[in-house]
């Protein structure tokens, strides 16, 4: 990591990793966690992100955030058994031959195995990104790594985009949980994107935070979701204690509550 330059005003220092819980409703279980990058510097990642682009580092903050996430997973290997990571890459980075070689490079260091390893490609794509992430994507799956598509249903993220590249997990994007419960439409075409997608790939809602939307997408069929009513982002010290793991505690504004549902 000391070969990437992030220029003077992003310090490395000042970057690391929350995690939030992706679960699986069936069992109330922790599916595995998304790992997010923050900075003690801005307050927010569109923030980082945002000057990143401004000074054309975004394809080094890419690999410094993907390099950082493989070293605190490694360092937590052994609690985080049998959990998947959800590593996000930017869709312009992912069809980057550098990005891939450096990805290469790291897959000789992991320490768990490699199937639960999840990138999962971010932001907002145009067609012709997708179409270039799609050879890529296929040589990713074929060394073992799972690919997520996000945010499916948001600008143009679409279903036929999904099927093209052929990922292994779709993310519903969040305006699919707002308010679900009351809203038909959003029922109806969840339940369309589910009998569409089939078994493969598995799709998780994102951006749950009500109790009764996530009993009304646990209703419809919904196996995976992630969301502040399941646990808000937060240190990886605070998910991996055995009390929160073992009990399946709900991280909310503060409140500790057992059970999922």
């Amino acid at each position: 990591m000391n070969n990437i330059n992030l220029g003077p005003y992003l310090s490395k220092k000042s970057l690391y990793h929350m995690v939030q819980p992706i679960v699986e409703l069936t069992t109330n279980k922790v599916y595995g966690y998304e790992m997010l990058l923050r900075s003690k510097d801005m307050d927010s990642p569109e923030k980082i992100f945002g000057y990143a682009e401004k000074k054309g580092k975004l394809f080094d903050l890419d690999m410094y955030s993907i390099n950082k996430a493989f070293e605190e997973i490694n360092e937590r290997a052994s609690e985080l058994k049998g959990k998947h990571l959800f590593i996000n890459i930017l869709p312009s980075n992912i069809a980057n031959n550098f990005n891939i070689q450096g990805i290469e490079q790291l897959k000789s260091t992991l320490k768990p195995t490699v199937h639960n390893i999840v990138f999962e490609i971010t932001e907002e794509r145009k067609e012709a990104e997708l179409l270039m992430c799609k050879t890529m994507v296929s040589d990713m799956k074929k060394q073992g790594f799972l690919i997520a598509l996000d945010d499916l249903g948001k600008g143009d993220s679409t279903i036929p985009y999904a099927m093209e590249l052929e990922p292994n997990i779709v993310k519903l994007d969040c305006y699919f949980s707002q308010n679900l419960a009351y809203n038909l439409d959003k029922q109806r075409a969840i339940q369309s994107i589910i009998k569409l997608l089939g078994d493969d790939p598995i799709v998780i809602l994102e951006g749950l935070e009500k109790v009764e939307d996530l009993y009304m997408a646990k209703a419809l069929g919904i196996r995976y979701a992630q969301g502040y009513v399941l646990g808000k982002p937060g240190s990886i010290d605070y998910y991996l204690s055995s009390e929160v793991v073992e009990t399946a505690y709900i991280h909310n504004t503060g409140e500790q509550r057992i059970g999922w549902l």
